[in-house]
């Protein structure tokens, strides 16, 4: 809220349902433009029919603020729908860059086109890393012995998974308890206690792990209390993540063996 308690973002307008259609609406307008620029002939490609179209289709596909809504709605059944489009958005985007038509309509032309600075040299190379990333780049060989199959089924899994790990935080409702006197009223206000959900417990003091609290313990001068608090909030969730971080791990090994990178963090770079 801002200072006069008005809403910073307006949610009034959002429903499931409404998410949904918005989706769906964004997800045909970009198949359409996708299809269009893979019917154009050869000779009359361009980096601006071609590239800029793209990132201008693919920007406004992706726009649509699912994050936000999954971190902030008021409701429940919004941030679920939130969290379900994030999924599909992502499996959307995978698959495209998986796409041989695709690639060979966008980035095959590279000789013939002229860029007009760096933003465009950056933009080609983005395109360009995501396609070989997703298995775009992959020969027809790759796809009849099923490589191609297993990087797509890969990332879609790890999507998933890595979207389960941000739910399980957010989801969190673990605290620190501490006592009473290692947070002097001097430092954080009754009123400010409140505001950001610190309980009175048997004497001591409950404090959430979430991002507000977070910022405010930060800054007290109890040095012993920020560590202990640093260390509850890094390990929020762990019970439930861990298992999450072995299969990424997992799947991540396996895709850079399937692509022929010599580790993840060489391909993310």
């Amino acid at each position: 809220r801002n200072a006069g308690g008005k809403p910073l973002i307006d949610f009034s307008g959002f429903t499931p349902l409404g998410m949904r259609q918005m989706y769906e609406e964004a997800r045909r307008a970009l198949d359409k433009e996708i299809a269009r620029i893979c019917a154009i002939p050869k000779e009359g490609r361009t980096f601006a029919n071609t590239i800029r179209a793209f990132e201008s289709a693919f920007t406004a596909f992706t726009e649509e603020q699912w994050s936000i809504l999954f971190y902030l709605a008021p409701q429940e059944a919004m941030r679920k729908e939130a969290e379900r489009l994030i999924l599909r958005q992502e499996v959307a985007i995978i698959s495209l860059m998986g796409r041989r038509d695709v690639y060979e309509a966008l980035i095959e032309n590279e000789d013939s086109y002229r860029m007009s600075g760096v933003a465009d040299a950056l933009v080609y190379g983005r395109d360009r890393r995501d396609f070989r990333r997703y298995g775009g780049t992959l020969p027809d060989t790759y796809r009849g012995n099923k490589i191609w199959a297993r990087v797509q089924r890969g990332w879609k899994r790890l999507a998933a998974l890595e979207l389960s790990f941000e739910s399980n935080l957010q989801e969190s409702r673990e605290g620190l308890r501490v006592p009473r006197e290692r947070l002097p009223r001097m430092a954080i206000s009754r009123r400010i206690m409140q505001q950001l959900g610190i309980e009175e417990v048997n004497g001591g003091l409950r404090l959430p792990l979430e991002d507000p609290v977070f910022e405010r313990i930060m800054l007290v001068p109890d040095t012993k209390l920020r560590q202990d608090y640093y260390r509850a909030f890094q390990r929020k969730a762990t019970v439930k993540n861990r298992r999450i971080l072995s299969e990424v791990l997992h799947l991540r090994r396996e895709i850079v063996s399937l692509i022929g990178y010599p580790s993840f963090a060489a391909l993310a770079l």
